[in-house]
């Protein structure tokens, strides 16, 4: 198998929200007949191994999909064989019954249940494949209705280690901080952790890992800081939303490094020969933290002014998807935008009042009940503009 990471929309799909992809393949079947129990289905999987017929995935998934409606004791009579199928040497089964497990972190008992395999779930840390150490990272945190105490030192262990994928490190020092970060060795682990080489990607998702975590701690906040200086533009960009995620203690420590970035985006803006696309992340994020600055407010303005494609107009209009704005320009900005020749341009522009709210679509609503009142316009735009007035109470429809 390859060395890719489980993602986050992957770990949905094996949840159950989708049933396409397997933990090693896509297997398709055709089985119609009633699943085997959860026992009995990891007992066969041992016991009669072969690579050649190992279960379908919506084989796997019928038997897993029963786990959340079944009684504790049916569980808990089977988790004997997921555990020797997740010592087995063969990583796809490994993988199913790591996916059980994982389902079973679901149930609101899952804690008591698995109480007595903390440690072998923790096992998985050892291996080398990085999908197993994130799926233990997404069972054990997650455990009901809180984790066990020896999840804890588990995962500062793992965060330590250099050998492990620095992602799924990163993952684990956001529940680290987001639960003990009062606790002197976490926030050390955290800073022992940063100062390691690592990759632009790698980075991003520390800084995603910390900024997320919920902490307030200044040696935690000053981390995610010190990316604000970074030569690489993405990692500049993700460090200055993380500090407004971060909340108002970490915007005060971060003052003047903050406004520095935003001087840069907006020198960005003034310029007609900058990468578009930079330009537009520049926007995103100073209306994300600076809705109120007028200085964003004119520079946003003045760019949006210039003879845009269709395609960066609706991106900007895109960005202005900000509850409840209040600065009358940028919802002009919008307004005018209902009467553009593109169909595509008006149909953003509403979507964009209907989520600035109320305010901004009392303002357009002579323009949206125009538009919802011509049978010319094309059904992307009465759809805007039809979601766009159910914030003041009506849909336009006589």
């Amino acid at each position: 198998m390859g060395g890719n990471r489980i993602t986050k929309a992957r770990l949905l799909l094996l949840m159950g929200v989708a049933t396409q992809l397997s933990f090693s393949q896509a297997r398709p079947s055709s089985h119609s007949e009633e699943p085997p129990s959860l026992r009995r289905f990891f007992q066969d999987l041992v016991e009669h191994y072969s690579p050649s017929t190992l279960p379908k995935y919506d084989e796997l998934s019928r038997v897993t999909s029963r786990i959340s409606t079944q009684s504790p004791e049916y569980t808990r009579d089977a988790l004997p064989e997921i555990f020797t199928a997740l010592t087995h040497p063969d990583e796809n089964v490994k993988g199913d019954a790591a996916l059980a497990l994982l389902v079973i972190s679901q149930r609101p008992d899952s804690a008591e249940l698995l109480s007595g395999y903390i440690g072998a779930i923790g096992s998985l840390f050892d291996l080398p494949d990085p999908r197993l150490q994130e799926m233990a990272l997404q069972i054990l945190p997650n455990l009901k209705p809180i984790p066990p105490p020896e999840v804890f030192p588990l995962l500062l262990a793992f965060v330590r280690r250099s050998d492990r994928d620095p992602r799924a490190q990163a993952d684990a020092l956001r529940y680290l901080l987001g639960q003990t970060a009062k606790r002197s060795e976490t926030v050390a682990a955290a800073i022992e952790f940063w100062s390691r080489p690592m990759d632009n990607s790698t980075r991003i998702s520390t800084i995603n890992a910390l900024s997320n975590s919920g902490s307030a701690d200044p040696r935690v906040i000053s981390l995610v800081t010190s990316s604000l200086d970074d030569h690489d533009f993405d990692v500049r960009w993700v460090a200055f939303q993380g500090v407004c995620r971060m909340g108002p203690v970490a915007l005060r420590q971060a003052n003047l490094p903050m406004q520095k970035v935003v001087n840069e985006y907006l020198n960005l803006l003034k310029r007609e020969d900058a990468d578009p696309n930079r330009q537009l992340s520049a926007i995103k994020v100073l209306l994300l933290c600076e809705p109120k600055n007028p200085e964003v407010v004119n520079a946003v303005v003045e760019f949006y002014s210039r003879p845009l494609d269709t395609e960066l107009r609706k991106s900007v209009e895109d960005a202005l998807h900000i509850r409840h704005i209040q600065n009358v320009r940028l919802i002009d900005l919008m307004v005018g935008s209902l009467q553009d020749p593109n169909p595509e341009v008006r149909s953003h522009a509403a979507y964009a009042l209907a989520d600035m709210g109320p305010n901004a679509v009392a303002r357009a609503q002579p323009s949206l009940e125009k538009l919802s009142q011509d049978p010319s316009q094309p059904v992307e735009v009465k759809q805007g503009v039809t979601r766009a007035l159910k914030e003041t109470g009506h849909d336009g429809s006589k």
